[in-house]
């Protein structure tokens, strides 16, 4: 078996879906990582920030605008979950 680093990923939209998917993702930190999210929403990304936190991890950095966020953090990523209405 190869040592391969986590899959980093980002996060586009942090609502009551995506918080779902990123309880499963927290828990498996040692092959995924969610790098970065983008919402506008300040409280759901609040809210996101608090899963986090209560894992003990720091929460990721949130860019709400995606062009900027692909700009910033496209070179570092590794896979997009889209989770939008």
């Amino acid at each position: 078996m190869t040592n391969q680093l986590p899959i980093r990923t980002v996060m586009i939209g942090c609502g009551r879906m995506a918080q779902g998917h990123m309880r499963a993702m927290l828990a498996q930190q040692d092959t995924t990582t969610i790098g970065v999210v983008c919402e506008p929403s300040e409280t759901a990304y609040a809210q996101t920030c608090a899963l986090f936190s209560e894992r003990g991890l720091t929460p990721p950095p949130n860019e709400p605008d995606l062009a900027r966020l692909l700009n910033q953090y496209g070179a570092e990523l590794d896979a997009a979950f889209i989770i939008t209405p």
